[in-house]
């Protein structure tokens, strides 16, 4: 799309990321140099990624619909408009010879989680169907500190981020590794939402956005090593092997068989199925979808 055919706005449109900058969120990195005035805000890591869209701070923010389940009061508020992460990273990792291998088996166990985003985890702890009488749930922050200390005995985890990291460091045969997959409560995970009144007054913007977004990672799946250089310039503190490798990874999540962006149903209909067994209350109406920007200007 042309400079010249974007409308004027009343904003400089902002995305608050699910999390701080890194390969991760490449094709946003990509759509911040197409799209002038794009901000991209890196998470307070004490909060929700929920949290800079209820107080309007971001008329965009990258959530799942699991996370939006989470918090049904302010996912009304949000229009869910992409998709991109449709498989699920979220694993359970802890320490070999002291992280129990069988969840059936946890008995007094110390789980690190990301709160509001540990529904994977809870639900394959649940499927296990085994003892937890003592077992604790533990807000966790970016550190793998507490599973190296023994603080923590296993700890949410992605396969991007955190076990790659651990495996260089340790060796993979040195991880114990549960997967939601094998438990059938895996879900998708880097959503786009839009702010339902930013959708309302300013279409156009939307749309404007969501073709940029998908151009991005078009972009980034074409070309990932202008991607990595993108996303270090942004952060040159980042390493650049480890994020040339977390892009592969993240390439892994996004299935070729769906049209890149397109906002999945199917995704909101698999995440209300997993909180409904977790005794949650929720439905496929908590959250609304619209199709319609990425309709009307995906990128060909």
């Amino acid at each position: 799309m042309a400079d010249g055919d974007r409308a004027d706005f009343d904003v400089a449109p902002k995305i608050a990321l699910m999390w701080l900058v890194q390969a991760q969120f490449a094709g946003y990195v990509l759509a911040q140099q197409k799209f002038p005035g794009l901000k991209l805000i890196p998470r307070d890591l004490a909060t929700s990624p929920l949290e800079p869209l209820a107080r309007g701070q971001a008329e965009f923010g990258i959530v799942s619909p699991d996370q939006m389940l989470a918090n049904v009061e302010a996912a009304r508020r949000l229009v869910f408009i992409g998709l991109f992460m449709d498989r699920c990273p979220v694993v359970l990792i802890g320490l070999r010879g002291k992280a129990p291998e069988n969840l059936a088996r946890l008995r007094a166990c110390r789980i690190g989680v990301w709160p509001g985003e540990d529904t994977e985890v809870r639900a394959m702890v649940d499927a296990a169907g085994g003892d937890v009488t003592g077992v604790t749930f533990e807000p966790l922050g970016a550190s793998l500190t507490p599973l190296l200390d023994g603080t923590l005995d296993l700890i949410e985890a992605t396969t991007y981020n955190e076990l790659p990291h651990l495996e260089r460091e340790l060796g993979a045969e040195a991880l114990v590794v549960h997967r939601p997959s094998l438990w059938d409560v895996d879900l998708a995970k880097d959503g786009l939402v839009v702010r339902a009144d930013v959708l309302a007054a300013q279409p156009k913007l939307v749309d404007d956005v969501v073709a940029t977004v998908v151009a991005g990672w078009r972009d980034a799946l074409h070309d990932p090593e202008g991607a990595v250089r993108a996303v270090l310039e942004a952060d040159p503190t980042l390493d650049r092997d480890e994020q040339r490798d977390q892009l592969g990874w993240i390439f892994d999540l996004i299935d070729p068989r769906r049209p890149l962006g397109l906002p999945d149903s199917g995704a909101v209909e698999r995440a209300v199925k997993v909180h409904r067994a977790l005794g949650h209350a929720v439905s496929e109406t908590d959250i609304a979808i619209d199709a319609g920007p990425w309709e009307r200007a995906r990128v060909e």
